[in-house]
Formats: C-alpha cells, structure tokens, sequence
C-alpha cells in the first residue's frame, strides 16, 4: 500500500469474534468496504499474548493456542497469569474484560451435559428452547437441540469450533445456550477464559 495499515478486530466491541470471512460479513459488513476471504481461522481463538516487560517474571495476559504449558517448558521458568483487573485502570491486553465474546443469546456453562441436573428457578430454561453444546459426543444419538464440538474428541477442534458454533447458535434465535467447559489444562484453559466472559453465569 506505500503507507501504514491499521488493523484492528474485525468485531464488535465485546460480541462474538468471526472465524470466517461470513462472521465478519453478518457482523460488520454494513461498515466495511471490502472483506478478503482467508479461510476459516485455523485456531478459532484469539492469540496467545505474553508479557516479557519483567524478565525475571514472564506474564501470561491473555491465554491462547500456545499454551501456558508450552510457554512454560519454553522458557524455563513459571509463567504467571494475569486477573481481568486492571492495572491504574487500565487493560493491559484486550479480551481481560469480565463480559466479553458474548452471544446475543444467553449463554450458560456446565462441566458436564449429561448428568447435568438444572437448578429449579432455571430448569424451565435449560429445558425450553435451549440449544445444549457438547465438548464431545455423547454415549446417545443428539436430540435436534444438541449439537457437538468436535466429534473427534479434540481440545484443538472443540477451540476451532467454539466461535463458529456461538455464531450459528445466535443466528437459529435459541432462547438460550447450555455448553460444555473444557478441562481446565493446555488450550482447555484458554477455551475456558472466552467461555467465562462470554457467559451470564456458570453453573459448573
């Protein structure tokens, strides 16, 4: 182009991120003027941000594909994490906001789906117009309402999906969304970190 190019999500403030060159277009696409189709996201999650400001103290900002873990073994040394308060009032990376990658629909976490049994003042929710979204396909055929992350029982495919999977949701008009939190380790806790600020609570 011969001169900078600025280029910042292309999402809304705090909505679903895109994965696909659709996601933008459903999103933003009476803003924008021209939409370069790359495919659909091969991670599905945003990018790992780390922290190198302290060399003796590494800091994890925001959890990504390249896991802690990874990053860890990496470097030699522990990573710490950073909370979602900011700093002097100030983020120190995006995506620390407490609510953040939302559906419109109302989203809900669980640890697990199958033996999940709903609190009475929301078990009319769980039960009614409600998509259910599994990590893994259960040991039964799907209900209309259910649907899977990954069928190959994938961590990384469950965080490919994730989005994609939000976005259609949203776009079926569901009353509400019930979905499966990923273990809590390697890209499960990055997965984890979208689910929680994309959530109105989490039941697990």
């Amino acid at each position: 182009m011969g001169e900078p190019l600025v280029a910042p999500s292309a999402n809304r403030f705090q909505q679903v991120s895109p994965t696909s060159a659709q996601h933008v277009a459903q999103g933003m696409g009476d803003v924008v003027a021209y939409i370069l189709d790359g495919g659909p996201c091969s991670f599905g999650l945003e990018s790992t941000i780390l922290s190198l400001v302290s060399e003796e103290q590494p800091t994890l900002l925001r959890q990504g594909p390249i896991t802690q873990e990874a990053l860890e073994a990496f470097l030699e040394r522990p990573i710490q994490t950073l909370s979602s308060v900011p700093v002097n009032g100030v983020h120190l990376s995006p995506g620390l906001y407490k609510r953040h990658y939302s559906p419109k629909t109302l989203l809900y976490l669980v640890r697990h789906l199958e033996q999940f049994q709903a609190p009475i003042e929301l078990q009319k929710t769980f039960e009614v117009g409600a998509a259910h979204v599994f990590l893994y396909p259960p040991c039964r055929p799907l209900a209309s309402n259910e649907f899977v992350l990954s069928p190959k029982r994938d961590l990384s495919e469950v965080a490919a999906s994730l989005f994609d999977c939000l976005q259609r949701l949203d776009n079926q008009q569901w009353q509400s969304i019930w979905m499966e939190k990923a273990p809590d380790s390697g890209i499960g806790k990055a997965i984890n970190d979208r689910l929680s600020r994309a959530a109105v609570r989490d039941l697990s």
